[in-house]
């Protein structure tokens, strides 16, 4: 699919379109006008020329009779004082003709005034702008320019009119391109604003510094983002009601069960019972975990700026699951010897640990191994990783680990799949960047928390 042009380059290359048509379309008319200021010059210089030769053709043509045949020497050196001119007499009678010196060969013209004659001398055939008239003394005469050298010098004023034309669209040009950059400065900040944005952000974009072309889409904008968070609003207000109204019930199916398990002595209903327990555990678990990513979609917390020593946050939150990883046969493996401080919530960054530390063991291969490190990378940023052991897990399944409610097929234990989904917006109010990487050549995860 071809790449549609932006709007900015459309914007220009329309303005250069316009700004060139104006200036050919100048350019034009400053030729047309050059071209016809030229050719009147040709003939007002005919008519000048025409009326010296009138005033002298009597005795030139007394000279002429004493056999003097250059009749330029007598007039005037024509050829020497203006290249492509030429002069021609003719008698009345049509007993003779006389020319200048390297005049082109030319018929008498039948009538008086100017015309256009392609005539051919020493030099070629050219085109020639002739004016023939009578004098006094009944001898016909012509004087001729020749319009090639007129037409070089129609070039030279050409080139010198369209030169500060040229000039003046190289300027133009790049007052285009200038304006369209500090035209399109409100638009790039709109830009930043909105790329800059939290995810979670609905907030209204101000419009008091955009422009008036731009507001009727801010302001659209704005109306959807209002929607949006009045829908999203809802949302969580009903995942958040729901789950509270659901507590007080699992609680008494809870104490029911429980109450049924002491009392059976049938091992068949108490293996029933056993399974009940576990499922109201989970929908327990799963309740609790909805109402947390409740508040935290609904932005009750902040990203805090409070001192966090991350290895001691590990160091109880290990201590909290000691007696799981004993039942499970799972081992640990976690170097408590350094600190890392970073700064943000500390309630939050408790939930995100347990919910980390809860996963690998939730994920884990039967008696495998759990690593839990804390280093600083490159460019000094807090790292955080926990890896586990698993059965091969493909790369659309480490994918969907993040989604909400997803669970990898097959997998034990009483998880929700809503676990990672708050790991994932607890580290985007802090800021940070969340990875699930291969570990072990596949034969594991790795779930890094980076610090920025």
């Amino acid at each position: 699919m071809a790449k549609t042009p932006s709007l900015k380059i459309r914007a220009f290359l329309l303005s250069i379109l316009v700004v060139g048509s104006v200036w050919s379309v100048t350019a034009w008319f400053a030729y047309q006008s050059s071209s016809e200021a030229v050719n009147q010059l040709i003939d007002d210089q005919l008519r000048h020329e025409m009326t010296l030769v009138q005033r002298n053709v009597s005795f030139a043509i007394a000279y002429y009779e004493k056999q003097q045949p250059d009749i330029s020497e007598i007039l005037w050196d024509i050829e020497g004082r203006q290249p492509g001119r030429a002069v021609f007499f003719w008698a009345r009678s049509g007993t003779w003709s006389i020319s200048s010196k390297g005049a082109p060969e030319i018929a008498q013209p039948e009538k008086p005034g100017y015309s256009t004659r392609v005539l051919t001398n020493a030099s070629g055939s050219r085109e020639w702008r002739v004016l023939y008239e009578y004098s006094e003394t009944n001898i016909a005469i012509a004087v001729a320019a020749d319009t090639d050298i007129a037409g070089a010098y129609l070039r030279e004023i050409g080139l010198q009119t369209l030169r500060p034309l040229l000039i003046a669209l190289v300027i133009s040009g790049i007052s285009v391109l200038l304006g369209f950059t500090i035209s399109w400065k409100p638009i790039r900040e709109l830009i930043g604003a909105v790329t800059a944005r939290s995810p979670t952000s609905l907030a209204p974009i101000r419009t008091h510094e955009i422009p008036s072309e731009l507001r009727p889409l801010v302001d659209a904008l704005n109306v959807l983002m209002g929607r949006l968070e009045r829908a999203l609003e809802s949302e969580q207000q009903f995942t958040a009601n729901a789950a509270h109204e659901l507590q007080t019930p699992l609680a008494a199916i809870s104490t029911e069960v429980q109450l049924c398990q002491r009392k059976t002595k049938n091992p068949e209903v108490a293996e029933m019972l056993e399974r009940i327990a576990e499922r109201v555990d989970r929908g327990t678990a799963m309740v609790r975990q909805l109402l947390m990513l409740a508040r935290l979609e609904a932005s009750e917390f902040g990203g805090g700026s409070s001192r966090v020593d991350l290895n001691a946050m590990l160091v109880d939150a290990i201590s909290n699951i000691a007696h799981l990883l004993i039942e499970s046969g799972h081992d640990i493996h976690f170097d408590d010897s350094s600190s890392a401080i970073v700064k943000g919530d500390a309630q939050l960054l408790g939930v995100l640990i347990k919910n980390l530390l809860d996963n690998a063991l939730q994920y884990a291969s039967e008696q495998g191994t759990i690593q839990v490190r804390i280093g600083t990378t490159d460019t000094g940023q807090v790292q955080l990783s926990i890896a586990n052991e698993t059965p091969p897990i493909s790369s659309q399944q480490r994918r969907k680990m993040l989604d909400t409610f997803y669970r990898i097929p097959g997998t034990r234990g009483s998880g929700s799949g809503i676990g990672l989904s708050i790991v994932k917006r607890i580290t985007e109010i802090h800021e940070a960047q969340l990875d699930i990487e291969d570990w072990l050549d596949g034969d594991g995860i790795n779930i890094v928390v980076t610090f920025v």
